[in-house]
């Protein structure tokens, strides 16, 4: 017993009835028209001057809705809520006055008024009794089963509301959750931006990816909407602003594409979109994205420099037989001149500037990868090492060079004399960036690519990094982007071809590897010239020469070449050389004159004949017709001559010297 009378119970699932409670989010919420409509039709359809919906937490029965009496709580202790909960069906007291549960309550004393009462409880679908719907008469009165089912069905119509609206509300939270997490795992960043009615710009949501593609937190941006533009690159600032106002002005699509700085404090390339909605407030909201299209940006750089290389081989294939045949009448006359009148300025002028000719078509065939490669496995510390006592020579005594290799260097798959073209271009390209002098630091190391965001999709994945860095001047993003261009140049006119970046980007696609660049002006340029690694131990680099004679000791030699010109100017080296000279203009006049011919000792042939056969052709019938014959073939350039297989035949690059031809022939007769 209590003060009120009879103890009100608990119920033994009190703990599971208030957390189902309290998921309705029902308690303490201001009244609504939907719960007041039903208890009026409770007042009304039984006929009673009150009704009440109750939910009962602790020690208090708090009131959703009141008809008939203004009320918000009152105790649970002694309350008829309070002893409703525990049944299953609707309670009924027929006159409180004569039940001693309750002839003490406040609402029943002579001054409450309260006589009879009826309530039905409020079941969630869990099987819980959470309150009450319930009535109360100011006179003593029975409520018969058709009175009792209404009122069930009543308060049946109130859990239904609260169900209803924690279905909504979980159906809000699920498609928010996996808005979320949809957010979340895309590649790329998710956001909201608005600006406001008052034109204050703020952004309302950004997905967690912010962080690992810019490195800020989004909690930094909701906080600071420019928190993020400090990571867009200065010279694309302008672009996002002007893009983003007349967005807002014309309400059409937000897209922009630009740089941005990742975690790595590298700028990377990304691309936004969205779409803008004004808001009846006159506000504006943006719903978007970000991606990171960095490796997109890079194929595509890939994709215009292979066009580039293309269009420059397609042309340099087409002249560079024509051209090398010229410069090989022009230096091979020049030396034969030289020999006659002695050393002469004039001929000397000639003879250099037909090398010039054919450097530029040699890094021509570089850059568009057709150049003839010999590669081999190589230590590359082992060549760089050798170049000190060169490059110290030739960058001069202001320039300050270290070489330093990692322990336990890889072998590396490339052509040696390429890779000492390539390392001394790179070279000569620093100490041009450092007028004043300076430091050229050239670092070997091994990378595994699977680790390094660097490497490039479509490369193996070890490789050994050749790093030629300069504390020079350093260049802008728009020339560092076109560096490796043949023709770029920033030097004055004739101080520079632009074929030196041009070369070494060449070599390293062609050896299956690439070059990359990073270069910070005022800070200077580091280059990257990346090697495939090889999977067969480094050869013994070549220190000594075979010592061939010169000079021939009257050997026949069938030339084969049918520019007429060409053919004049070998002759005569031949001749000068000490070697008989056969001439033929094509295959077919070339067996005619080994048929007639008994005597010939060595075959030179150009590749490319006219008549539908080859040299490389020729050379493959004689070595069944005439096996003990040696081959040396000439080549302008061919793609023939550049893909063959390698068989071992001797193959001499127009323009050629006189000691080169003689070295070539002594070689082959020698064998």
């Amino acid at each position: 017993m209590t003060a009120l009378g009879f103890a009100t119970p608990i119920p033994e699932n009190e703990a599971l009835r208030v957390s189902t409670l309290h998921g309705y989010e029902i308690l303490d919420t201001p009244t609504e028209e939907q719960f007041d409509r039903i208890a009026r039709i409770a007042v009304a359809s039984l006929k009673v001057p009150m009704a009440f919906i109750t939910f009962i937490e602790g020690d208090r029965v708090w009131f959703k809705s009141a008809v008939g009496i203004e009320i918000e709580v009152c105790d649970r202790e002694g309350s008829f809520c309070g002893q409703t909960i525990n049944h299953s069906g609707p309670m009924i007291v027929k006159d409180a006055t004569r039940d001693p549960r309750f002839m003490n309550n406040p609402f029943v004393v002579p001054e409450g008024g309260i006589r009879a009462y009826a309530g039905a409880p409020l079941r969630a679908s869990v099987g819980v009794n959470l309150g009450t719907l319930c009535i109360f008469d100011t006179v003593p009165r029975d409520f018969g089963p058709e009175e009792q089912q209404l009122l069930s069905d009543l308060a049946a119509m109130v859990v239904d509301e609260l169900e209803l609206r924690q279905a909504s509300r979980r159906a809000v939270t699920d498609r928010e959750e996996r808005l979320a997490d949809i957010a979340t795992h895309l590649p790329g960043i998710v956001f909201q931006y608005m600006i406001d009615a008052d034109r204050v710009p703020r952004f309302t949501y950004v997905s967690p990816a912010v962080s690992d593609l810019l490195g800020v937190e989004a909690g930094q941006i909701l906080a600071d909407p420019r928190a993020w533009l400090a990571r867009v690159h200065p010279d694309d600032l302008a672009g996002i602003e002007a893009t983003t106002a007349a967005s807002y002005q014309a309400l059409e699509s937000w897209h922009w594409e630009g740089r941005c700085r990742k975690p790595s404090e590298q700028y990377g390339w990304f691309r936004g979109a969205s779409v803008p909605r004004r808001l009846p407030d006159g506000a504006v909201v943006w719903n978007g994205f970000m991606l990171d299209i960095t490796q997109e940006k890079r194929v595509e750089l890939g994709l215009r420099q292979a066009q580039k290389m293309e269009a420059v081989g397609q042309l340099t294939g087409g002249i560079a037989h024509d051209f090398n045949n010229l410069l090989a009448i022009i230096q091979g006359n020049a030396e034969m001149l030289t020999h006659r009148v002695g050393e002469d300025d004039l001929l000397e002028a000639i003879t250099r500037s037909a090398r010039r000719g054919a450097e530029m078509t040699e890094r021509l065939l570089a850059f568009s990868r057709r150049q003839q490669l010999d590669p081999r496995s190589i230590d590359p510390g082992d060549i760089i090492t050798s170049m000190n006592a060169l490059l110290s020579r030739t960058l001069g005594e202001t320039i300050d060079v270290s070489i330093e290799r990692s322990a336990a260097l890889w072998p590396a798959v490339a052509d040696p004399g390429q890779l000492e073209n390539a390392i001394l271009n790179l070279a000569l390209n620093a100490r041009d960036a450092m007028p004043g002098g300076g430091r050229l630091a050239i670092r070997c190391r091994n990378i595994h690519c699977d680790d390094n965001p660097a490497c490039q999709d479509g490369k193996r994945s070890d490789f050994v990094v050749i790093e030629v860095s300069d504390d020079g001047e350093g260049m802008s993003t728009d020339i560092a982007a076109r560096a490796f261009d043949p023709f770029y140049t920033t030097k004055e006119v004739g101080q520079g071809s632009g074929l030196g970046l041009s070369m070494v980007y060449g070599f390293a696609e062609q050896s299956g590897g690439f070059v990359l660049l990073d270069s910070t002006p005022g800070r200077g340029t580091t280059v990257r010239l990346h090697l495939p690694r090889s999977a067969e131990p480094s050869s013994p680099m070549d220190t000594a020469r075979k010592d061939f004679a010169p000079a021939g000791g009257g050997e026949t030699v069938l030339v084969i070449e049918d520019d007429a010109d060409v053919r004049a100017t070998l002759a005569l080296m031949l001749d000068a050389l000490d070697y008989r000279v056969r001439e033929a203009s094509t295959v077919a006049h070339a067996r005619e004159v080994l048929a007639d011919n008994g005597d010939i000792d060595l075959v030179l042939s150009d590749v490319v004949l006219p008549g539908g056969e080859n040299g490389d052709q020729l050379a493959d019938e004689l070595r069944q017709t005439r096996p003990g014959l040696p081959v040396v073939l000439m080549s302008g350039y061919t793609r023939e001559a550049v893909n063959r297989d390698a068989d071992g035949r001797r193959l001499l690059n127009k323009p050629f010297s006189e000691s080169a031809l003689a070295d070539a022939l002594r070689e082959a007769l020698v064998g």
